[in-house]
This record gives structure tokens, C-alpha cells and sequence, in this order.
């Protein structure tokens, strides 16, 4: 996974909200991996840095991340 593909797609909110929830599952998946678990939030702080990801769905990301952990 890299962040630049990522920043491509910013534009069109299903596309993060799809991401989003695909990426939880991954992070779920892997949470016992130190490097996969790197890997996710450095991908979702990017997303959480765009005003497109903010206004997807700040609070679902808020209350997912706290559920997986």
C-alpha cells in the first residue's frame, strides 16, 4: 500500500470510504504485526489529513479504529 496512490483518489469520497473499510479489516487481520500496524496508520493519518477523508466520515474512522484496537 502506498500513501501516493491513495492521495490520487482522494477526490471521490466512495473510493475513501471503501478504502476505509477495507483497510480496518486489514488492520484487524495483521494488529499483531508492528510493521503492518505502522504501515495503517501511516496511510490513515494521511487520509485523516484531507479535508476529503474529514468530510467522508471523521467520526466512523474515530469509532472503528477504538473498536479494533
Amino acid at each position: 500500500m502506498q500513501v501516493r496512490n491513495f492521495q490520487a483518489q482522494l477526490h471521490n469520497p466512495q473510493f475513501v470510504e471503501i478504502n476505509n473499510l477495507i483497510s480496518i479489516g486489514y488492520f484487524r487481520k495483521a494488529r499483531k504485526d508492528t510493521a503492518d500496524r505502522t504501515r495503517y496508520f501511516a496511510v490513515h493519518n494521511e487520509l485523516l489529513c484531507s479535508t476529503t477523508a474529514l468530510r467522508v466520515a471523521p467520526q466512523k474512522l474515530s469509532i472503528r479504529r477504538d473498536q479494533g484496537s
